[in-house]
């Protein structure tokens, strides 16, 4: 997870009042902080916005290792198919907070 904070240029310095976070892996301190998150559709010329909180990481030996995970608050507003024959994931979008039309 902090490997993408660096990535993307996150100031730790700016972040503020951690919070004790119960997670996947259990509890620990996270920064949380409003983002928004964008995927793109090419076949339906759209980009979906979602309003999310993140949860950040601070830098650490025993966090560097922690995998980005896409959270439920996201995945619920989609219709997801998996087909473990083919190896095949498709996501179509039920909802998102804003839909941007893209040109083509």
């Amino acid at each position: 997870m902090p490997t993408e904070t660096f990535a993307v240029g996150v100031d730790y310095t700016l972040l503020e009042d951690p919070l004790e976070v119960t997670t996947a892996g259990g509890t620990s301190e996270m920064f949380v902080e409003p983002a928004e998150v964008y995927f793109e559709d090419e076949d339906a010329h759209a980009r979906y916005a979602y309003r999310v909180m993140l949860l950040i990481a601070p830098p650490s030996t025993e966090t560097m290792h922690l995998p980005s995970l896409l959270g439920r608050d996201i995945i619920n507003r989609w219709r997801i198919d998996y087909h473990p024959t083919s190896s095949e994931l498709r996501c179509e979008v039920i909802t998102a907070d804003e839909v941007i039309e893209l040109p083509g």
